[in-house]
Order: structure tokens, then C-alpha cells, then sequence
């Protein structure tokens, strides 16, 4: 399972956490890790999650200070990210899917 990591990129101060894929730090999973092109999230391995009321995200889980948590991302409809979506909230959730202390958000773009 990933891991999660506090940001300490001063360009990127808007992003609470990032994550190690292929040995890259990611900040905006709508980006490959070269920051050239767009990529669908599920290119590190999100996979779309049925979050409740008709609703679906990209979820997957990480481990976060030794704990399991999930990172779901949803466009601004509350859907997962489509191919033309131009931004993604992300969030931070415990295992039940309610938020962490402090609801932990930000925005991402492409």
C-alpha cells in the first residue's frame, strides 16, 4: 500500500500530501509524473468508488502516519474524474469513509 507524505515542496504549499508512484513524487493525480501530459487517475491506481446518493470518485488507500486512510478525488459534479475534467477535489478519509479531524481538502487541476 502507498504512503502518504506531508508536502514539503514550497511551489506546491496548496497540496497537504503527496505520494511516491514509480519512484516520483505525485501532488496532482490528474498529471503523469513528468508533468507532460494529463492522465486519468487511474494511472496510479485509483480505482472508481460508489461514495453514496448516486455519487461515484477515484478512491484508493494509503497508509497515512501508520494509519489506513483513503484519497478520494471528484470532479466539481461530485463524479469521478472524466477525461475532460477540468479539476478534481481531494480528500481525505478514514476507513469508513468519514472525514479525517480537520476535513482535509484541496484542489488539483489539469
Amino acid at each position: 500500500m502507498n504512503k502518504l507524505f506531508k508536502n514539503t515542496n514550497p511551489h506546491t504549499p496548496e497540496v497537504p500530501f503527496v505520494f511516491e508512484h514509480d519512484g516520483m513524487v505525485i501532488d496532482n493525480p490528474l498529471w503523469n509524473s513528468e508533468m507532460t501530459s494529463h492522465v486519468n487517475p487511474e494511472y496510479y491506481g485509483f480505482k472508481i468508488w460508489d461514495t453514496g446518493g448516486g455519487c461515484t470518485a477515484h478512491g484508493q488507500y494509503f497508509l497515512l502516519d501508520g494509519k489506513k486512510v483513503i484519497m478520494l478525488l471528484t470532479d466539481g459534479n461530485l463524479c469521478h474524474i472524466q477525461d475532460d475534467s477540468e479539476m478534481a477535489t481531494v480528500g481525505l478519509y478514514d476507513e469508513e469513509m468519514d472525514e479525517l479531524p480537520g476535513g482535509i481538502y484541496w484542489e488539483v487541476t489539469r
